[in-house]
């Protein structure tokens, strides 16, 4: 993967360089400091973990019915999946499951650890 870099001279002409950029190790740093801090908010507080996991997989249920309620207004009751929804609400209702996985993921790891 690259970037694209367009740049302009002072003369006004404008040169375009691409730049080798391995966006998976950007996104594997990221990763290692997220699961670097949970674990260590796990390790020192495993109540609060489990109650910030639960609020999350609430946040993302609210989500989920802020979105589906646009379908209702419009007089759709019954649907499967973001399809019927505008690209707005579609992305509120994707990130409600993420939201969700990512706290079922994190009160799984609080049990596991807790036991």
């Amino acid at each position: 993967m690259s970037i694209w870099i367009k740049r302009r001279s002072k003369t006004g002409g404008s040169s375009i360089y691409l730049v080798d950029f391995p966006y998976f190790l950007l996104f594997q740093v990221v990763f290692a400091i997220l699961m670097s801090l949970f674990l260590h908010v796990l390790i020192h507080a495993p109540f609060e973990t489990a109650i910030g996991a639960l609020s999350a997989m609430i946040f993302g249920g609210v989500l989920i019915a802020a979105a589906k309620v646009s379908l209702f207004r419009r007089g759709i009751r019954v649907s499967w999946g973001p399809f019927q929804m505008s690209t707005r609400y579609a992305a509120i209702y994707a990130t409600g499951y993420v939201l969700i996985l990512i706290g079922a993921a994190a009160l799984s790891i609080v049990g596991s650890a807790t036991r």
